[in-house]
C-alpha cells in the first residue's frame, strides 16, 4: 500500500520537532582548546579535536555513560602556555565563565578538553585550585582522551576521592613534564647567549629578536636581509622628527601615503588567526608606534638579552651586543632624534603629588578569577595647552591593561571623588553610620569563615588521597616520591589556612572597632581646606584608611534598572554599556570597615546635582542630608520622600509646580505602582537623571515608559 506524500513530509516534520524538543532540554557543553606556541597552532590538530568532541557529545568516542550534550558551536581557541600563566584569565576562559558567573548559561555547564593539562599544567596545589574554581562554578571538566569527568559526583563543591586521585596523577605528571622541558630550553638558550655574546655564533635561531626591517638571515652569506620597504619607512621616520616634526604628525604623514600604496601603512608582525584569514598584514600609524621606533637602538645595531620578571609582565634588559644588526641608521643620526624629542617634551606642576585615594580604589564592575577585588590603579593626563596646560590625575581599571576587552579602559577624575567626599563627610551623619553594630561585618565574618572550612577540607582531603595512595605504592615495592613532595606541599598550606581561620574567629568574637569610634570628622573637614600640601594629603588617606575597607569607582556610572549589583555582570564590556548611565554620570561606592556602603551618583557637567543611596534591612533609602539638606535617611519611592525631597530638587525648576505636583501624583500611584523595592530605588533615581538633564514633564515620562515598560 502506497503512503500519501502529505503524510510522509508531515512524519518528517514531526521528527524534527521532537529532535528539537530532545536538544533543547540537553546539558550545555563547549570546547575548549589550547596549544603551547604559534608553531602547534595548526587547524587539522584543533579539527581533530573538535570532530572528537562532536562524537562524545552524541555519546560516542570515549564517552563511558553515553549521556548527550548540546555542543556549543563557537570556538574557544587559546594559544598560550598553561606552565608560566593562569589560563582562567585568559580573554577565552573569561568569556565562558562570564557567561556562568552572569546567568546566560545554566548550571552544570560541561567543559570539554582533550586533556587536563590542556586547563592547567602548574604545580599540583595551584592546578587543584584552578580547578576547584571552575567547579565551584557549576563547570564539570571531561578529558576527551581518556573519558576521565571532574566534578560530577559534587557538582561543583567538593572533589570525590576518586576524582582527587585522577587529577593528583595526572597534573603532577604535567607539570614534571613542562619542569623538564623548562630547564632543557633555558639551558639551550643561555648557552646561545654566551656563543653570541663572544662572537661564535653570528645568528639566534627562532627569529624571536629579527626586527621586523630584516626579512631573513642569510645562512651561506651569513648576512641578515633587509627588508626594502620596512627600511624606507625607518628613514623617513628618522628624517621627519630630526626635523622637528612630532610623531604624531609622522604618524599621520604615513598614513596619508598608506592610502595611496598600502606598503607604507604599519606592518603588523604578529596577527591573530582571523586576522591570517582576511590577510589583513597592515594596519593604520599611531603616534606610540613613532615613539617605539625611534626608541628602538636595534637601527644601530644593539641586540639586548632581556629577561622577564617573577610577574610574567615586567621586561628586564640584562646584556647587549653591539654591532650585531648592521645598522639602519647613523649613531648621530640617532641621538640627535633622541635629543630632538626629549627637548620638546613639557613638564607638570607637582606632577607626582600623592593621592588621598592611595591604596583604598577598586574597579567596581569587575574581580579576579579568584574573586579578589581589582585594583583601580592611578594615571595621570594633561589638559589645556601652552601656560595652562595642568596634569590630572585619574583612577581606571587594572584589569584592563591585562587582557584586552575584560573592563573598561574609562577613567574617573580624583578631583571629582575628593569633592563629592568631603561633601559627603561635610553633610551626612558620620556617627550614625560608624558605629560597629550599624554594618553587616558579623555576616561577611561567617561568609568568610565558611569558605574557609571548605578550603581547609579539601586539602585535607587532597592530604588523605596522596596518604593512601602512598600506602599502596610503598606496598608494591613502586617510586613514592610524586605523593611524598604532594604532601610536603600541601601540609604548609593546610597550615595558613587553619591559621587564617582562627583569626576570622577571633575578629568575629570582636568586631568593634576603636578606630572607626574615635574618628575625628572636624579635624579631616580643616586638613581638607590644605589639600595642596603633601603631608597633610598623607595624613587625610591614613585617616580615610581607618575606616574604609575600599572604594568601589563606576568610571561609566550605575546599572539602570539595577543599582546595587553591578559587580561581574560584565558592564565593563563594551556590549553591555548601554545599560549604564555613561560616563557624564559617573558614581562611586564607599565600603566601611563595619560593612556599611554609600553610593554617591553625581553630575560630571554639575557636580551639585548629586544624590547618596544605601540598602539597610531589605528597605532602598537616600541620605537626603546629602545635596538635598534633610536631616534623616528617607525611603526612596514612599509618600515621605515626594513630599519631603522632591519638594527641594523640582523647585530648581522653571516648571517647579506643575513638575512637582504631576510627580506627586506619579510616585502615589500610576506607572509606579506595584512595583518591588530595588525597581522603586531605579525609578527614584532615573527621575533625578531626567531632572539633572533638563527633561519636560512629556519626555521624563516618555523616556520613563521605555527604561519600565510597564
Amino acid at each position: 500500500r502506497r503512503i500519501p506524500v502529505k503524510k510522509i513530509i508531515n512524519l518528517g516534520m514531526a521528527a524534527k520537532i521532537r529532535a528539537k524538543q530532545e536538544e533543547s532540554k540537553l546539558e550545555r557543553a563547549v570546547l575548549f582548546q589550547r596549544v603551547s606556541s604559534g608553531q602547534q597552532d595548526t587547524s587539522a590538530k584543533f579539527t581533530r579535536t573538535r570532530k572528537d568532541a562532536e562524537a562524545y557529545a552524541d555519546g560516542g568516542h570515549t564517552n563511558m555513560t553515553r549521556k548527550r550534550y548540546a555542543l556549543e558551536k563557537t570556538k574557544y581557541r587559546l594559544v598560550g602556555s598553561a606552565f608560566s600563566k593562569d589560563i582562567r584569565e585568559s580573554e577565552e576562559m573569561l568569556s565562558i565563565t562570564n557567561k556562568v558567573d552572569s546567568g546566560e548559561w545554566e548550571t552544570p555547564l560541561h567543559m570539554f578538553v582533550a586533556c587536563l593539562d590542556r586547563i592547567d599544567r602548574r604545580e599540583m596545589e595551584e592546578a587543584l585550585t584552578s580547578f576547584l574554581n571552575l567547579m565551584r562554578k557549576g563547570i564539570i571538566i571531561h578529558e576527551l582522551s581518556t573519558g576521565v569527568v571532574v566534578g560530577s559526583g559534587t557538582h561543583g563543591a567538593r572533589f570525590e576521592s576518586s576524582e582527587a586521585n585522577k587529577l593528583i596523577n595526572a597534573l603532577e605528571v604535567s607539570f614534571m613534564e613542562s619542569e623538564r622541558k623548562s630547564r632543557r630550553a633555558y639551558a639551550y638558550h643561555k648557552q646561545y647567549r654566551e656563543e653570541v655574546l663572544s662572537g661564535e655564533r653570528k645568528f639566534l635561531t627562532g627569529g624571536g629578536n629579527l626586527p621586523k626591517w630584516f626579512s631573513g638571515y642569510d645562512k651561506e652569506t651569513h648576512t641578515f636581509i633587509q627588508d626594502k620597504e620596512e627600511v624606507k619607512k625607518l628613514k623617513f621616520i628618522f628624517r621627519k622628527l630630526e626635523e622637528g616634526i612630532s610623531g604624531r604628525k609622522v604618524a599621520i604623514e604615513l598614513n596619508e601615503k598608506g592610502k595611496r600604496n598600502n606598503a607604507w601603512y604599519f606592518k603588523k608582525v604578529k596577527q591573530s588567526a582571523p586576522e591570517k584569514e582576511k590577510g589583513q598584514v597592515y594596519r593604520l600609524w599611531r603616534a606610540t608606534d613613532i615613539k617605539k621606533v625611534y626608541r628602538n637602538d636595534s637601527v644601530i645595531g644593539v641586540l639586548w638579552f632581556k629577561k622577564k620578571g617573577k610577574d610574567g609582565y615586567n621586561v628586564k634588559r640584562e646584556e647587549k651586543k653591539e654591532d650585531y644588526y648592521p645598522a639602519i641608521i647613523s649613531n648621530e643620526q640617532f641621538y640627535n632624534v633622541q635629543k630632538q624629542v626629549s627637548s620638546r617634551k613639557q613638564t607638570g606642576k607637582e606632577t607626582h603629588a600623592p593621592s588621598i585615594l592611595n591604596g583604598v580604589c577598586r574597579c567596581g564592575y569587575c574581580s579576579n578569577v579568584d574573586g579578589q577585588l581589582v585594583l583601580a590603579t592611578r594615571g595621570m593626563t594633561y589638559i589645556g595647552t601652552g601656560a595652562e596646560r595642568e596634569p590630572i590625575h585619574f583612577r581606571k581599571c587594572q584589569a584592563s591593561n591585562m587582557a584586552k576587552g575584560h573592563c573598561t579602559y574609562s577613567r574617573i577624575r580624583e578631583n571629582e571623588i575628593e569633592t563629592q567626599l568631603f561633601r559627603f563627610i561635610r553633610e551626612v551623619d558620620l556617627t550614625r553610620i560608624l558605629r560597629p553594630e550599624t554594618g553587616s561585618k558579623a555576616k561577611l565574618l561567617r561568609e568568610q569563615l565558611r569558605d574557609i572550612e571548605g578550603e581547609v577540607a579539601e586539602y585535607e582531603t587532597a592530604i588523605k588521597s596522596a596518604e593512601e595512595l602512598l600506602d599502596k605504592r610503598l606496598a608494591k615495592g613502586q617510586d613514592p616520591g610524586i605523593y611524598e613532595g604532594t604532601i610536603d606541599r600541601t601540609k604548609p598550606k593546610l597550615e595558613a589556612a587553619l591559621e587564617e581561620l582562627n583569626k576570622l574567629k577571633d575578629s568575629l568574637s570582636e568586631i568593634t572597632s576603636e578606630a572607626m569610634t574615635k574618628f575625628d570628622k572636624k579635624k579631616l573637614l580643616k586638613l581638607g581646606e590644605r589639600l595642596e600640601e603633601e603631608a597633610v594629603r598623607e595624613q587625610i588617606n591614613l585617616e580615610l584608611k581607618r575606616v574604609l575597607d575600599h572604594i568601589d569607582i563606576y568610571p561609566l556610572g550605575l546599572p539602570k534598572k539595577d543599582l546595587f549589583r553591578v559587580r561581574n555582570m560584565g558592564y565593563g564590556q563594551k556590549k553591555n554599556r548601554r545599560d549604564l548611565y555613561g560616563n557624564n554620570l559617573p558614581a562611586f561606592r564607599l565600603v566601611f570597615k563595619n560593612g556599611v556602603t554609600r553610593t554617591i551618583m553625581f553630575s560630571r557637567v554639575e557636580p551639585e546635582n548629586a544624590i547618596c543611596i544605601f540598602e539597610e534591612e531589605g528597605n532602598y533609602l537616600m541620605e537626603s542630608s546629602f545635596a538635598a539638606g534633610q536631616g534623616s535617611p528617607v525611603i526612596l519611592g514612599n509618600r515621605e520622600f515626594a513630599e519631603k525631597h522632591y519638594e527641594i530638587t523640582w523647585a530648581k525648576s522653571n516648571e517647579a509646580e506643575e513638575l512637582r505636583s504631576k510627580e506627586l501624583g506619579w510616585h502615589k500611584g500610576g506607572l509606579w505602582q506595584d512595583t518591588t523595592k530595588q525597581e522603586y530605588l531605579a525609578r527614584s533615581v532615573f527621575a533625578k537623571v531626567c531632572l539633572w538633564r533638563g527633561y519636560g514633564y512629556k519626555r521624563f515620562q516618555n523616556e520613563s515608559r521605555k527604561l519600565f515598560p510597564k
